[in-house]
C-alpha cells in the first residue's frame, strides 16, 4: 500500500469527523497510531516500513487557549539498533527509509475524558521537501553514529532535530530515535512549537529562521 493512500484515507476520515474522541488514552502511547493503520487498512505486520514507501506516525499535541495546536513532545521514529548504526552511514540504514516520506497526525487528549482526538494529518516528503531539514538529521545521525562507534555515552543533548534517549520507564536501557518538537511542529502552518532551550538546537533554529526569511533556506 502506498503512503499517500493511507494519507488520504486518513485525511477523508478527519474530515468526515470520524477521528474524534478516537480511543481511551492509556499506557500504550502507541495504540492511537495502532487503530489508524487498522482503519486505513494497514495489515497488521512485522515490516519495518508502515506503507511500500513511506511511514506513519502519530504524535501528542496540546490546545492552547486560543485555540492553536502545539507541539510540547518529540516524536517516536524508530527503536535505535546500535550494531545497525554502527554498520551503517544514514544512506544505507533503515532509519533513513522510515524518515524519507512520513504520514503524520497530530493528537489531542481531552484532559477531563482522557479521549483521544486525531487532527488533520500531513503528508511530509521529508527528503524532497524539506532539504535543509533532511541534511540537519543526516548530521545528526552520523553524530550519534560515531558516538556509537567509539563507545561514547549517548544521551539525550545530542543531536540538532533527531536524538537518541531510553525509552519506556525510568529505569530502561532500551533507546530509541526521536524527532524533537521543532521540528515535528515545522512541518505544519498553523501548529506552534514549545520554547527552545538547548542552546545549540535554539541557535541552529535561529539561524534556519534567518535564512528562511531570506529565502535562503527550504
Amino acid at each position: 500500500m502506498k503512503i499517500k493512500e493511507v494519507y488520504e484515507i486518513i485525511l477523508d476520515l478527519y474530515e468526515k469527523g470520524s477521528l474524534c474522541n478516537l480511543c481511551q488514552a492509556n499506557a500504550n502511547k502507541g495504540l492511537t497510531g495502532l487503530i489508524l493503520e487498522k482503519m486505513s487498512g494497514l495489515p497488521n505486520s512485522t515490516k519495518k516500513l508502515d506503507c511500500d514507501d513511506g511511514d506513519l506516525k502519530t504524535h501528542r499535541v496540546i490546545t492552547l487557549k486560543d485555540g492553536t495546536l502545539q507541539v510540547k513532545e518529540t516524536m517516536a521514529l524508530s527503536m535505535f539498533n546500535l550494531s545497525h548504526v554502527v554498520e551503517n552511514s544514514f544512506e544505507t540504514s533503515d532509519y533513513s527509509k522510515k524518515l524519507e516520506t512520513l504520514v503524520v497526525a497530530p493528537n489531542t487528549k481531552d484532559e477531563k475524558t482522557g479521549l483521544i482526538s486525531v487532527h488533520k494529518p500531513k503528508l511530509v516528503r521529508l527528503k524532497k521537501d524539506y532539504p535543509v531539514f533532511w541534511e540537519q538529521i543526516k548530521l545528526d545521525y552520523e553524530t550519534i553514529r560515531e558516538y556509537a562507534k567509539k563507545g561514547t555515552k549517548l544521551t539525550a543533548s545530542q543531536g540538532i532535530l533527531m536524538q537518541t534517549r531510553t525509552k519506556g520507564s525510568a529505569n530502561s536501557t532500551t533507546r530509541a530515535f526521536y524527532l524533537l518538537a521543532p521540528l515535528v511542529a515545522a512541518f505544519y502552518d498553523d501548529v506552534a512549537s514549545s520554547n527552545i532551550k538547548h542552546k545549540i538546537r535554539k541557535e541552529w533554529w535561529k539561524n534556519y529562521n534567518e535564512q528562511t526569511e531570506k529565502g535562503c533556506a527550504a
